[in-house]
């Protein structure tokens, strides 16, 4: 683990991302020593620092700190996780007095599962919890991760892999760990992610590759009922890509076009 710059594992209790999840993060795949998508990643995170006014950082030190830890992975393939803290200190939930801003880049051994579903993809379930409405923070990978961490629970108990989980006003936003797409005809969606959810990178870069092949997608905002009606339903995040979607509840998706162009064309995995 590094903590700007420094390699080591030591980092103060007081720093505002453990006493109250103030900060952001991101999580990127690593092939060959090198962060996939590395200025997209750092674009993310300073959206994110933006929107909580997290002020002193030093962008192209960062920047250099991601890619100096990226170097020394032991495997080919690996993950890796950013996290920018505000800092320490401030009275309360106050940010006045806070020291300067803290970033810690860690790697990680790349999930075993990833291959497998990407290969054979994967089957969703309808997720009870709902995710609360908040569009000052709507789009943005803050600390606070508490929905995911109960959603995940819910998921493992049911047996599940992943679901589909609505807002509080049940329209579809996202799956636990993932951002989903579908495609009826020749139509691509993706949910508005502008109340609730997270903007992940690759969503946008799904949605920058399929504009660039006029395929354009359109972001709605629906509920669960209409992902029946789909064709085509997959999902992806920056670890493992695009991902199959086989059924969701009891509807069942033999097409997987969309994300097999996907798969071949934007992210094959080589490492």
């Amino acid at each position: 683990m590094w903590i700007n710059g420094e390699q080591t594992d030591l980092v103060s209790a007081q720093q505002r991302a453990f006493s109250f999840g103030d900060g952001m993060f991101t999580t990127f795949r690593v092939i060959a020593g090198k962060i996939q998508h590395l200025s997209a990643h750092i674009e993310r995170l300073q959206q994110g620092c933006q929107a909580l006014a997290i002020a002193g950082l030093d962008w192209p030190q960062i920047e250099q700190q991601m890619v100096a830890a990226a170097a020394t992975a032991e495997s080919p393939l690996m993950v890796g996780k950013a996290i920018i803290s505000r800092g320490q200190g401030g009275r309360g939930y106050a940010a006045e007095g806070v020291t300067e801003p803290l970033t810690t880049v860690a790697l990680f051994a790349f999930p075993n599962h990833c291959q497998p579903w990407r290969e054979q993809g994967v089957a969703l379930i309808q997720a009870d919890l709902q995710l609360g409405i908040q569009p000052l923070l709507a789009g943005h990978k803050t600390l606070n991760r508490l929905e995911q961490v109960l959603g995940k629970q819910e998921l493992a108990s049911k047996g599940a892999v992943e679901g589909v989980f609505c807002d509080s006003q049940g329209y579809v936003i996202e799956c636990n760990a993932s951002n989903l797409f579908w495609r009826k005809g020749q139509t691509i969606y993706t949910p508005d992610l502008s109340m609730a959810g997270v903007n992940g990178v690759f969503r946008r870069l799904v949605m920058a590759f399929c504009e660039e092949r006029n395929m354009p997608v359109h972001v709605v905002r629906v509920q669960p009922a209409v992902l029946a009606e789909a064709d085509e339903m997959f999902l992806c995040n920056s670890v493992f890509g695009p991902v199959p979607v086989i059924s969701f509840e009891q509807q069942h998706y033999q097409s997987h076009f969309v994300c097999r162009l996907l798969q071949k064309e934007l992210d094959p995995i080589e490492g």
